[in-house]
């Protein structure tokens, strides 16, 4: 069996007393594309900073090509490229200069790759970058690290800028770097349509902890959003969240006075069905959830 060409096991990073991330696990084969999803301030960035060695966890192990990235060797660390929305061009060159910078830099470095998406984008190669507007910084950034064929790639929040067509056309070149089987990417977004056409797997992530991991349609066929209603006026829904509250297998609850919804991961009728035993009064309905729903149920709470 190909061991995971990255691994991060039970991390957690602290800031001050906070957890940013706790006790986070995923592994990334060689060949895929891992999304990582969440909203706003929920340790993103710093898995993937974490992944890179650019940050030490406060507990846990990383491993990146087999070691830990504070090991790896020069070699090792040419192999790898990592883009994010703003991070810093070479603004005094044009863009052919810094194809040509990138290019020294890069032992795999693929010329026709790096030129065919900057004439897809018309990107302007005699023209300085300060010179271009932020989407297309963005663009040639991309190009760039593309450009450079990188045995891991990491991209955080990298499709912000553009519209649907230039998207989709970006992402599609993500799948050509990791045909060969050797490559990975870790893409994370706040927008699950930056990765579920593409992604092998979709890992959720919600205060610093991965709450939901898998293949686009494992998670599709073993998650099911549940709300239970109830016409007690006395009652209402105390005793019901009191019995599931605690359930590992119970996310994102919500709760009203008389209804309460959650999702319910590693779905199985037999749990449902029990439920409904228990409590005979109440209506109790489950929904099969897109990757999108999923996402914002998650996230709204």
């Amino acid at each position: 069996m190909t061991p995971p060409l990255v691994e991060l096991k039970t991390i957690t990073k602290l800031r001050g007393s906070v957890r940013i991330l706790d006790q986070l696990s995923l592994s990334i084969e060689p060949g895929s594309v891992y999304g990582l999803l969440g909203g706003p301030q929920v340790g993103k960035t710093t898995a993937i900073r974490v992944c890179l060695g650019l940050i030490q966890p406060d507990q846990g192990e990383v491993r990146l090509f087999g070691r830990s990235p504070q090991n790896l060797t020069e070699q090792q660390k040419a192999c790898i490229a990592y883009a994010a929305a703003g991070h810093t061009l070479p603004l005094h060159m044009t863009v052919s200069e810094a194809c040509k910078i990138f290019q020294e830099a890069s032992p795999s470095w693929d010329d026709e790759l790096c030129g065919s998406i900057l004439r897809d984008g018309q990107v302007p190669l005699h023209r300085r970058i300060r010179a271009l507007s932020r989407g297309t910084k963005q663009y040639v950034r991309l190009a760039l690290v593309y450009g450079r064929r990188p045995r891991f790639l990491a991209l955080d929040e990298p499709l912000r800028e553009f519209d649907e067509v230039t998207r989709v056309h970006l992402l599609s070149r993500i799948q050509d770097l990791v045909a060969s089987g050797e490559s990975s990417c870790l893409i994370a977004s706040a927008s699950p349509v930056d990765v579920v056409e593409i992604a092998n797997r979709i890992g959720f992530l919600d205060k610093g902890r991965l709450v939901l991991d898998g293949s686009p349609g494992e998670l599709v066929e073993t998650t099911r959003k549940v709300v239970i209603k109830t016409e007690d006026e006395h009652n209402g829904m105390g005793s019901i969240v009191e019995e599931i509250s605690f359930s590992p297998a119970v996310l994102a609850l919500r709760q009203g006075f008389r209804e309460v919804r959650f999702i319910l991961r590693g779905y199985q009728t037999g749990w449902i069905e029990d439920l409904r035993r228990r409590f005979p009064t109440c209506q109790i309905e489950t929904e099969m959830l897109t990757i999108d729903a999923l996402f914002a149920e998650i996230c709204r709470r």
